[in-house]
């Protein structure tokens, strides 16, 4: 995603790993 802002959220994952996703899709940012 080069120009595409996106809302994106923080959230732990099973292994208490920080991860972002975009609320929007809920697609994991790595």
């Amino acid at each position: 995603t080069s120009n595409e802002v996106t809302r994106v959220g923080r959230k732990m994952d099973d292994n208490g790993n920080v991860v972002r996703y975009a609320k929007k899709s809920g697609e994991v940012l790595s």
